[in-house]
């Protein structure tokens, strides 16, 4: 990497930089540590000395949530906070979305009776030690010497930095412009995001690191999360709001070595607040027949909200919270369906990845991905003449649906392997930079909530790698003949 740059030139100097600028306190990340530790032996404690409690479902379920913790408790312990931690937040999404899940369900509501629940957490829980097996032991001894991959860009930082700007602003544009009124433009959609994803990192780690406390940055960064969450808000998509606020928490976890307590309590209070409301503002917003626009479908969510505060209905809303991320609920009902009336589809849900990477100018009418639709109507989770759902399809049951049981063990030990490697080859060194880091995360930050099915998850891997590639050698060309 060159490095001809003023020394005295600070806005520039720290681009360079190992991002080790804030050290991480070791004590305080291990409080942290403990915290969840506590967690866990507070609700064995809780539920071991309720004999109405204790029972095997609940047992394994907070078997299946302790162990989910575990990778993420180990991170804090051991002061890793500069790495992204895309596995320990893989295992915790399975710890909450299967096992904790679990646990607060109410039985007598539950879609599947408590034997398959309990058959249900036995796989998962299989799968999740085979996940830890690839990772912290078969991966490492195949893969252990294997260096950071280094990024070498002779682009200027602040040319950088501006960029960045445009392509968020290009992106809030075409989210308003097109996709608020749910239109899209598939073949552009795809890049411009994970181009949007690495620009709001960059944009964002670069404040922090600069340190510069002018009144014009903080309205800058404030108006660009401030969009993105009212873009969010008003498509009734509760994980779009969720997913920026969780990012600008995580990217300051990295850098900064401290949680943003705050933040995360927004996010787990807005959630709690919203959900319970999402179907009825997608009713009055979703609809084809009208063109909303961002402002008009907030007023329209502002409203519904207004109108519901007092409901009791809403006040009582947590089974339908836990519902909605219980995903052992969907692996019970599928598992009782396949293979007796519903055959295993045998790879037939990962064939996407073979043409994920070819662009649509090249391949105008390459098939849109329906998986979401299709499987659930397999397995009677949606309605026969609903062609407009999308089930999400969680990794976890991708593999059952594919190849049954040998699939969840197989599938998910391959999990752990990968995201090994991958965190190995983006950011495993201490040394990594602010645009290594930015990479990282880009590529890393969505295939960790394996909500979306994998073809759909792990092609944005590759199509976000071939992105930023062109990008790096379009900025570096236009640098040179600017210059």
């Amino acid at each position: 990497m060159e490095n001809n740059i003023n020394p005295e030139d600070q806005s520039e100097h720290y681009f360079y930089r190992p991002l080790q600028v804030f050290e991480a306190d070791l004590k305080y990340s291990r409080k942290i540590s403990f915290a969840f530790l506590f967690l866990v032996i507070l609700s064995l404690l809780f539920f071991v000395f309720d004999e109405n409690w204790c029972t095997s479902k609940n047992m394994l379920s907070i078997l299946v949530f302790s162990i989910g913790l575990i990778p993420l408790m180990r991170w804090f312990y051991i002061g890793d906070l500069w790495s992204f931690p895309v596995f320990e937040l893989f295992s915790l999404f399975v710890g909450v979305w299967f096992g904790l899940s679990s646990l607060l369900i109410n039985d007598r509501i539950s879609a599947i009776s408590v034997d398959q629940r309990e058959g249900a957490l036995e796989i998962v829980l299989g799968g999740l030690l085979m996940s830890f097996f690839s990772y912290f032991k078969i991966a490492p001894f195949f893969f252990g010497s294997k260096r950071q991959a280094k990024i070498k860009s002779n682009i200027s930082p602040k040319f950088l930095l501006r960029n960045s700007w445009i392509v968020v602003l290009l992106l809030l544009f075409y989210r308003i412009a097109f996709s608020s009124y749910g239109e899209q433009i598939t073949f552009i959609e795809q890049p411009l995001l994970a181009l949007g994803t690495f620009s709001f990192v960059f944009i964002y780690a670069d404040f922090i690191l600069r340190g510069e406390k002018k009144i014009e940055n903080y309205v800058a960064l404030i108006g660009l999360v401030f969009s993105q969450l009212l873009i969010g808000f008003s498509s009734g998509l509760l994980a779009e709001m969720a997913e920026v606020l969780i990012l600008f928490g995580l990217v300051y976890l990295n850098i900064k070595k401290k949680v943003l307590f705050k933040t995360l309590f927004f996010c787990l209070f807005i959630f709690f607040l919203l959900n319970p409301l999402k179907k009825e503002m997608r009713s009055l917003t979703w609809s084809g027949s009208q063109k909303l626009n961002v402002v008009e479908k907030a007023q329209i969510f502002g409203g519904v909200i207004a109108r519901n505060l007092s409901s009791s209905d809403f006040l009582d809303s947590r089974n339908e919270i836990v519902s909605r991320v219980d995903y052992t609920k969907t692996l019970g009902q599928v598992m009782a369906e396949s293979p007796a009336n519903v055959p295993y589809f045998l790879g037939g849900t990962y064939l996407p990845l073979l043409t994920v990477w070819i662009p649509r100018f090249l391949w105008p009418d390459k098939p849109t991905p329906a998986i979401g639709n299709e499987w659930a109507h397999y397995y009677g989770l949606v309605d026969t003449n609903d062609f407009t759902t999308s089930y999400n399809l969680c990794w976890l049951i991708e593999f059952y649906i594919n190849f049954g049981v040998w699939g969840v063990l197989v599938g998910m030990f391959f999990c752990g392997f990968f995201f090994w490697v991958l965190k190995k080859i983006l950011c495993s060194s201490p040394d990594v930079t602010l645009l290594e880091y930015s990479v990282a995360v880009t590529l890393l930050w969505r295939i960790w909530f394996a909500e979306g099915n994998f073809a759909l998850e792990f092609g944005g891997v590759i199509i976000g790698s071939i992105t930023l590639f062109i990008y790096f050698k379009a900025l570096r060309f236009f640098e040179r003949v600017k210059s």
